[in-house]
């Protein structure tokens, strides 16, 4: 009977850890790593739901090496600057002067010590972390990167309509903007169907009967879009 209680207490609090972590809605917004010259401004930036239901200092914002898999740097969220709150979500952005250049590097975000499921993303490829709340996880390229040549004040962002990490796609560098709602970034309760083209970008004039390459993102579709 002893035996049983201990497996029923074990299922407990397997469920109330699964339901805990899920409850962190917190996810990495922008991120600015590299920029012309001498790079200037690093930063990176997280959006969190329910801000005041949790301490801050339980959420470390952690720094990866993607050459050898290890941390290099970590974070407490109470270490952040607030930015906006828009309805029910805070926006928190950090200034880290040095944060690794990519081929491939990474960043993760952890609550009490443990990994948030879909937040140890890296950019310019990806790797498996050794160490720190990411360890033994493979990282999640988010599929846009910075270069010498991204120009100062520039960074990478989420953009579209939504209210959990999935809602959004990444873009490319564009206008910084730590601490406040993303170019193109509206933080709702429901995801909206969207479509946003993004080459070519407006101005151009072409010939009747030519062919031209157009390319769009598409975010929270389920069935074919028809332009």
């Amino acid at each position: 009977m002893e035996k049983y209680k201990k497996l029923f207490l074990v299922a407990i609090f397997t469920v109330v850890l699964a339901l805990s972590l899920s409850a962190q809605n917190i996810w990495l917004n922008e991120l600015h790593y590299d920029n012309v010259s001498t790079d200037v401004g690093e930063f990176v930036e997280v959006v969190l739901e329910d801000a005041a239901s949790f301490s801050l200092s339980d959420f470390t914002f952690t720094f990866y090496n993607g050459n050898n898999g290890e941390a290099y740097d970590s974070v407490t969220l109470d270490q952040f600057t607030t930015g906006a709150t828009v309805d029910d979500f805070l926006i928190l952005y950090y200034y880290e002067g040095g944060i690794q250049n990519g081929a491939p590097d990474g960043v993760a975000i952890s609550y009490q010590g443990t990994l948030i499921p879909g937040q140890f993303l890296s950019y310019e490829g990806i790797f498996t972390a050794v160490d720190g709340p990411a360890n033994g996880v493979t990282s999640a390229d988010i599929g846009v990167q910075e270069s010498s040549a991204t120009q100062i004040g520039e960074s990478l962002q989420l953009l579209g309509t939504g209210s959990v990490y999935g809602d959004f796609v990444w873009q490319e560098a564009a206008a910084e903007t730590p601490g406040q709602l993303n170019n193109r970034q509206t933080l709702s309760g429901a995801a909206i169907p969207t479509i946003i083209v993004s080459s070519p970008n407006g101005g151009e004039a072409w010939e009747q009967g030519s062919t031209h390459t157009i390319q769009w993102i598409s975010m929270n579709f389920t069935d074919n879009v028809k332009i």
